[in-house]
């Protein structure tokens, strides 16, 4: 979905006419950020807090973050619709970094977990600060140092390359988690 919009909203950029008036009023003074400051994720981030606000209107119907079903054609025009109606809104978050939750972060959580005793299945329990991808990380590969790929077989999976340094961890190839739940704090 996120891609579809993304690209959705740069080709309309680049085309001008209307939709690109909508996006360049919601998007001025961010023509100079350079990339690595996600603009495009600050932007959907934006949307999204409209979304789950229920301040979207129209667009929340095709957010599966809210029980929609995601249609690139209406959805879209939804979205450039918000936008349109509501550009002060969207624009508050520009300026904000966006949360993003990345299997990346598990990296150190799966390299504790790889110094443990070996034998006894796990129970986590995550605090989420990761939406629960922590509790996915038996899913994951990784290669040791100096070592050959270790995790599913799927190539989907996300592999962990030069995630640690320092003591060489062990495979645990038969990592097992029976039991994972997300508390969010208040």
């Amino acid at each position: 979905m996120y891609a579809h919009l993304l690209q959705q909203v740069a080709v309309a950029v680049e085309a001008g006419g209307c939709r690109g008036e909508i996006l360049t009023t919601v998007l001025a003074g961010h023509e100079e950020d350079p990339g690595p400051s996600a603009l495009g994720l600050r932007l959907l981030g934006s949307v999204h807090r409209l979304v789950l606000e229920r301040r979207a209107g129209a667009l929340a119907t095709f957010y599966p973050s809210v029980g929609g079903t995601w249609e690139p054609v209406a959805g879209w025009r939804a979205f450039l619709d918000l936008l349109a109606e509501q550009p002060d809104a969207v624009r508050e978050w520009l300026d904000r970094p966006p949360q993003t939750n990345e299997v990346g972060r598990s990296a150190a959580f799966l390299g504790g977990l790889l110094h443990l005793d070996r034998g006894l299945p796990l129970r986590l329990m995550e605090i989420g600060t990761s939406g629960g991808l922590n509790l996915l990380c038996d899913r994951y590969g990784y290669i040791p140092e100096g070592g050959s790929p270790v995790g599913p077989a799927d190539r989907a999976a996300p592999v962990f390359t030069d995630a640690w340094t320092g003591r060489s961890l062990q495979p645990w190839p038969e990592m097992r988690i029976i039991e994972g739940r997300v508390k969010f704090s208040v």
